[in-house]
């Protein structure tokens, strides 16, 4: 799984499957595409904002406090990054997601083929919420944090000593490249409210991670 040879990779430096999976990300979205698309409107992406607003309330009322105090210090930072969810560059297109998208969904197969797994959505979220229609860029900002996440857990647990800085700017800079041209305003937004997310995850999961 992604976490298995992506580990793996962060210690190499090595982004050449993280490029191959950029590519793969494309032709998944577009072929969820094929289910149907629309526009998002000017109350979807303002209900975007006010979502991710009230995730951040929720990230800053699950916390321990001293990280609570933490993100409270940040908020006005972070309030105006989430701005950018309602004032994209370009009309936005709603479509199907895989929902839950993060390296650990990637095996790697015979052959080193890359294959997804797992579109069952967000697993904390009703299912009337992962069904949802949504940005594909939702999808790209959820696989970006995930190589943080790898990045950070390579550094923690596998071999400190490794660059892991470097490796996560790498391998953004070859999915991004590999994926196609997107919104960087729109994606930053969307990369900020995936990780206040995050925090709430942490919280009721993962607590060492927090």
């Amino acid at each position: 799984d992604g976490w298995a040879w992506g580990a793996a990779a962060v210690q190499a430096g090595d982004v050449e499957d993280i490029g191959r999976l950029g590519a793969e990300s494309a032709r998944l979205h577009a072929a969820l595409a094929g289910y149907g698309a629309s526009c998002a409107t000017a109350a979807d992406l303002h209900g975007w904002r006010e979502a991710a607003a009230a995730q951040l309330e929720a990230a800053i009322a699950s916390v321990p406090a001293e990280v609570g105090a933490e993100l409270r210090e940040l908020r006005p930072r972070i309030v105006a990054e989430l701005a950018a969810l309602e004032t994209p560059a370009a009309p936005v297109a709603l479509q199907r997601l895989h929902g839950d998208f993060h390296i650990g969904q990637v095996l790697r197969a015979a052959g080193g083929r890359l294959v997804v797994v797992d579109l069952e959505g967000e697993p904390t979220k009703p299912v009337e919420e992962r069904s949802r229609p949504g940005p594909a860029l939702r999808d790209v900002a959820a696989m970006l944090r995930s190589f943080d996440h790898l990045g950070r857990y390579v550094a923690r647990d596998v071999d400190p000593a490794c660059d892991v800085q470097g490796w996560i700017a790498r391998a953004r800079e070859a999915y991004l490249s590999a994926y196609g041209p997107v919104d960087e305003g729109l994606l930053r937004a969307l990369e900020v409210e995936k990780e206040t997310y995050e925090f709430t995850y942490a919280a009721a999961f993962l607590p060492e991670w927090m």
